[in-house]
């Protein structure tokens, strides 16, 4: 009876590694003509061709050391083998930062509000469906967004950096933004219409809020025209004259999605990203695919990373304490432990 207990019991990188293999055996792996795609384990070991997703699976599950990432690649090749006759590759946006979160649920929360801000304003403006969109959260710190539309991989890397730049602000003119007192209403005279419409013109305005982007005289001077109702009806119209301070402000919001996104990811031929339904080595989380509407409240995020590994108990034996920070920061002490099994995951890939 003893030996059938500890055999249940999953101690440290043992207990890791079965853990995935359980993992995996039952997972949903999203990856679209992977005949056609490179695939890659830890990143290192690369130009791994596969017919099948459940080939894949197999070979995860077989491995004799747990896999601290499964990728794919975002182009396409007439022969993954070699990779050298690139077809296309996905337009992929990759949103990440290097921001201290005190705990995960934060930096959830922090970069679906960004994820959000580049669908609904920019990739909208710029004509992109939500419909052809697939969101994906990595596992770790961000999100990817990929346009499904076929259309779209055929971009050069001159194209996609124009895409990217008008993204980031890079080249804007701010002199034909406002002209005669006058919002553009297209172009980047759009983002500053987000700018305005989400900070100033919200039915939650915060003054607070607003001082993250202005002095305080000018939020004094703000406040006080938004008490003119006639004020307030131009600024919807677009009749900027007297809100013309709000210019810099607006770059200062667009920035904060720009320092977001990943150049390189987008532009880059050769690209390998981490596969939706695979587990992140580093946080002991999967990485997920969302619908738009999941992206609206962190809660739901956490709730999918949680039932996508199992709520089901487990039990581990540490040798040493472990500190994790999904969806709070907490230390797990050492000895055995009964725990859900996405955190027991978690917890055995600090080890």
């Amino acid at each position: 009876m003893m030996e059938e207990i500890q055999e249940s019991i999953y101690k440290g990188k043992l207990g890791y590694r079965d853990l995935l293999r359980e993992y995996y055996t039952t997972s949903t792996l999203h990856i679209d003509d992977i005949q056609r795609r490179e695939i890659s384990i830890n990143a290192n070991i690369r130009n791994i061709y596969c017919n099948t997703v459940d080939e894949l699976v197999e070979k995860l599950i077989l491995q004799q050391k747990a896999p601290h990432g499964v990728y794919a690649s975002t182009g396409y090749y007439l022969d993954p083998h070699d990779c050298k006759d690139l077809i296309n590759y996905e337009l992929v946006f990759d949103l990440d930062t290097d921001k201290a979160f005190e705990n995960r649920w934060d930096q959830i929360e922090d970069s679906r509000k960004i994820t959000l801000r580049l669908i609904d304003t920019v990739l909208k403006d710029l004509g992109f469906e939500k419909e052809d969109m697939v969101i994906d959260y990595s596992g770790n710190k961000g999100f990817h967004v990929t346009i499904t539309d076929p259309y779209y991989r055929n971009l050069d890397a001159s194209d996609r950096r124009q895409l990217l730049d008008y993204i980031q602000g890079k080249g804007v003119d701010k002199k034909n933004i406002i002209v005669d007192g006058k919002l553009r209403p297209y172009g980047w005279g759009r983002q500053v219409g987000h700018f305005i419409n989400e900070i100033i013109l919200s039915p939650d305005f915060d003054k607070e809020v607003l001082s993250t982007y202005f002095g305080k005289n000018v939020v004094k001077k703000i406040s006080a025209l938004l008490e003119n109702p006639q004020k307030v009806e131009d600024l919807k119209a677009g009749r900027f004259k007297e809100f013309t301070g709000l210019l810099p402000a607006t770059f200062r919001y667009t920035k904060e999605l720009s320092d977001y996104v990943d150049r390189k990811v987008t532009t880059d031929r050769r690209r390998i990203l981490r596969v939706p339904g695979s587990i992140h080595g580093k946080s002991g989380l999967p990485s997920i695919r969302l619908d738009y509407d999941e992206l609206a409240f962190t809660e739901i995020i956490v709730e999918k990373l949680m039932t996508t590994v199992g709520l089901d108990n487990v039990t581990i034996l540490l040798e040493e304490d472990v500190t994790i920070d999904f969806p709070y920061k907490k230390t797990i002490s050492a000895g055995e432990h009964t725990l859900p099994r996405y955190e027991a995951l978690c917890v055995l890939s600090k080890v």
